[in-house]
């Protein structure tokens, strides 16, 4: 049985089986001996030859699993490096990819940059733009008064501060004229000195009055002498102008020299009573005063003239008036709000230095 086993076994032998394994006559000698053959020399030579065998099998054996393991190590050793080398593609990879959102971020910051540049410098031509447009404005203005001047031939010569100076005074000028001519009565008037004491005292009206040049002293002589001129007839007599003209403490000794002033040039008037002969002398005067406004800065004047009704009881109350800056900290100026005939002196823009008579309350803003 043993026999057809291994008969059949190399019928179809194996190349690596029939090289490592003993040969036929040997394995018969083995079988032979396990089945009581007792030829001890015999067995010996036999056993000898088997093991020979059996150590030349195990030697091949071993070199085949050595060089199998060998090509297994080299395999892995080549998938690590492969493994090796696409981390490092990868890390590469994002370290690029990581410069580049670096670089983008980098741009993307200069262009913010440029772009806040170019708004900044826009603004900045704008700015210019009109500053330029204001200065050519004023130059022409300024061309246009001397032109007026050489055409009159008026013969002197005023800078801003004369200009402002002169431009108070006369404000003050009509202050000082309303009380005197026109009969409101000791308890009206009372009022309204009070009203503006009030103002004066609480530093809501900025400081005006500085002084006059010889030179605007003649002007001024020249404008009142122009004020007995031809004028077109005002239905005055019904109408009182006020005028917030204000000046500091050190400034009061001004004041007696206006008084001296008004009663010298217009007593005669003022002793004839006539009501156009005292509308005339205020037209004339707002005319003067609003031309003369138009060569000031927005700055340097800032005046409110309101046409206050005769008739009326006086009330205050508090508003904001647009072009008048009035500390926060202090109430705003108090506007004397009466009946609706009302003039405002329009000084801006195309419509500078205009006078439009509106039913409405009057505001003069330079």
């Amino acid at each position: 049985m043993v026999y057809e086993w291994l008969a059949g076994v190399y019928k179809e032998p194996n190349e690596q089986l029939s090289a490592d394994l003993p040969s036929i006559p040997a394995m018969m000698a083995i079988l032979r001996y396990f089945a009581g053959d007792s030829r001890p020399a015999r067995r010996i030579s036999v056993w000898n030859g088997f093991r020979g065998h059996l150590e030349i099998a195990s030697d091949g054996v071993k070199a085949g699993l050595e060089s199998q393991n060998a090509t297994l190590r080299d395999e892995i050793r080549k998938k690590d490096i492969e493994i090796a080398t696409a981390e490092e593609i990868n890390r590469q990879d994002d370290q690029v990819r990581a410069d580049l959102e670096g670089e983008m971020a980098q741009i993307n910051r200069r262009i913010v940059v440029a772009e806040e540049k170019i708004r900044r410098q826009d603004e900045s031509h704008e700015e210019e733009r009109l500053k330029q447009e204001a200065m050519i404005k004023a130059l022409l203005e300024e061309k246009r008064l001397h032109s007026n001047q050489l055409e009159n031939k008026v013969e002197y010569t005023m800078d801003d501060r004369a200009c402002k100076t002169l431009v108070r005074e006369i404000f003050h000028l009509l202050t000082t004229w309303c009380f005197s001519n026109f009969k409101t009565g000791t308890g009206g008037r009372t009022e309204i000195q009070s009203e503006i004491g009030g103002m004066l005292a609480c530093g809501i009206l900025a400081p005006l009055v500085v002084g006059l040049h010889q030179q605007e002293s003649q002007m001024l002589e020249k404008i009142n002498l122009q004020i007995l001129t031809s004028v077109p007839k005002y239905d005055e007599h019904r109408w009182r102008l006020i005028t917030l003209a204000c000046y500091t403490y050190e400034e009061n000794r001004h004041v007696e020299t206006w008084h001296a002033f008004i009663e010298n040039k217009f007593a005669g008037m003022a002793e004839q009573g006539k009501a156009e002969n005292r509308a005339r002398v205020l037209r004339k005067i707002l005319e003067k005063t609003v031309s003369l406004q138009k060569q000031l800065h927005v700055q340097q004047a800032k005046y409110i003239v309101q046409w206050i009704s005769a008739g009326s009881p006086f009330s205050t109350e508090y508003m904001q008036i647009q072009g008048v800056e009035a500390p926060e900290s202090r109430p705003r100026i108090v506007q004397y709000c009466l009946e609706p005939l009302i003039v405002k002196a329009v000084c801006r823009g195309e419509y500078r230095g205009t006078v439009v008579i509106v039913p409405a309350i009057v505001i003069c803003i330079p």
